[in-house]
């Protein structure tokens, strides 16, 4: 019998050194016979790279961090029998597998059936690589869960290769795939950008490490005998959760999830050990209020007795900074939130005239320049907050280039205002004269330097800065001769 909460889904994630006992449980080391016992599973961890996963094609649009933690389990059907066929000059042995599941940033997607491929001594291929190698591949249909942090999963897969070709023999896995002699070992995912639920292009390759034996089953089969302070499981009963918020600390040995209005909120923690708790984002102990919690264990009429938990932070706000913008440039920064439980709702606020926010995204062409303390407020599925201020700097825009120094001679038509009217050889141009432009008109053997001495008909030297598009020149200095 398994008692769930209403809220809960199963999802175990633990980082225990892989056994050869439990490949030979499942029938996959070399030697060993097809195995009647309960499907076997492995745990692989990571973080993504590459940059951010993200879509926003105008159907989907969400972002996957770089370097965000992701676990993992892998199921086999541990009753089926493997095929071996000749390829690439090596062979291909053929395991099915039952379940492979992802959880990143608090959601788990869910693969469905598919295959591991051992390809023995390839020495040829389009597809694999020569050498050894195994790949964990589901089947093709769409991952029904997600998406992760708004990026919905196409499909997912493993990988360990080896170019030396000496991980496998005679087609079989090893006994230990995390002590394999593996050049590479990576987790691919392929997530959709389009409409169609069916057209994922993108794939995204990250570097990952696998993890111990997971029990698909449930360990209630072994008979827990409970955490201290409880009365224990009774042996044939397990509980599992995801996604739950510490609210309470009741001791050291026993939390309270999710108001402890269920009686399997009750979560004994005295029976975990290093090995069997996964600590993420920096947690250091799962006993304290706001942790994100995902477990398993022995069900009893005191609660559930953990025999497994991954925790997680609180939600957090993982940009620290955004870009500086300009007076007239067009601006676009994304805050991106981390942890907690997906989906998020993201309020942004204090932004300079011209910017908008629409969720985490700020755009548009800002108008006034200054130093703007901009408010961020994020806050997860499960009402867990996190606030931030992150200081936005916008310049001036920028001055336009100044025409380079000319010279020239001219005419005088008239002077009103301050200018001078010319007519040179190009044409007609108004003369602008400054505080400091320098004047020397001439009349005979008399010098004044003043513009009211300068009259029509006289003749202009002059050097200064023609103003793009106005036809005028800013002068730098001008020589008028006059006519007696």
């Amino acid at each position: 019998m398994t008692i769930r909460s209403p809220r809960r889904t199963l999802a175990l994630r633990l980082t225990l050194p892989l056994t050869a006992t439990a490949l030979t449980a499942s029938g996959l080391v070399a030697g060993a016979g097809p195995a009647s016992a309960a499907p076997a599973a492995w745990s692989f961890s990571g973080t993504t790279a590459h940059g951010a996963m993200t879509v926003d094609d105008g159907v989907h649009t969400g972002s996957v961090p770089a370097d965000t933690p992701y676990t993992g389990t892998v199921t086999f059907d541990t009753t089926a029998s493997s095929v071996t066929g000749p390829y690439g000059g090596g062979t291909r042995t053929r395991y099915p597998f039952t379940d492979l599941s992802f959880t990143a940033l608090g959601t788990t997607v869910h693969s469905g059936p598919g295959v591991v491929d051992v390809f023995d001594d390839v020495v040829r291929s389009s597809a694999y690589p020569s050498g050894d190698s195994v790949y964990v591949n589901f089947t093709g249909q769409v991952a029904p869960d997600g998406p992760v942090g708004g990026v919905p999963f196409h499909w997912i897969g493993l990988a360990f290769l080896d170019a030396g070709g000496t991980a496998i023999t005679g087609g079989r896995l090893p006994a230990d795939l995390s002590l394999g002699p593996w050049s590479d070992t990576f987790s691919e995912f392929n997530f959709t950008s389009g409409g169609s639920p069916n057209s994922g292009t993108t794939t995204m390759l990250h570097p990952m490490t696998l993890g111990g034996p997971v029990d698909p089953a449930g360990p209630g089969g072994s008979g827990g005998s409970g955490g201290s302070g409880g009365s224990g499981g009774s042996g044939d009963e397990t509980c599992s959760g995801s996604d739950g918020v510490v609210t309470d600390v009741v001791s050291e040995e026993l939390l309270e999830v999710d108001g402890g209005t269920d009686p399997w909120d009750r979560l004994w923690i005295g029976d975990l050990t290093p090995a069997t708790t996964t600590l993420l984002g920096g947690a250091t102990t799962p006993a304290a209020v706001g942790r994100i919690l995902d477990w398993t264990g022995d069900a009893s009429d005191d609660g559930c007795h953990l025999t497994a938990l991954t925790v997680r932070p609180s939600v957090q706000i993982a940009t620290t900074q955004v870009p500086a913008g300009r007076v007239g440039g067009s601006y676009r920064a994304e805050v991106v939130p981390a942890w907690g439980v997906a989906p998020y709702t993201v309020t942004i606020g204090g932004l300079p005239e011209g910017l908008v926010a629409d969720g985490g995204v700020v755009s548009g062409v800002p108008r006034t320049a200054g130093r703007f303390p901009v408010s961020v407020e994020v806050v997860d599925a499960v009402g867990g907050l996190s606030a931030t201020t992150l200081a936005l700097t916008v310049t001036e825009a920028a001055a336009p280039p100044a025409s380079p120094v000319r010279t020239g001679r001219g005419i005088v038509r008239r002077v009103e205002d301050g200018l001078i009217v010319v007519r040179t050889p190009d044409g007609r141009l108004t003369l602008g004269v400054t505080s400091g432009t320098r004047i020397d008109v001439r009349t005979g053997r008399v010098v004044r330097h003043t513009l009211d001495a300068v009259r029509p008909g006289a003749t202009a030297v002059w050097r200064g800065r023609i103003l793009p598009g106005t036809g005028r020149v800013q002068l730098d200095r001008l020589t008028v001769r006059s006519p007696a």
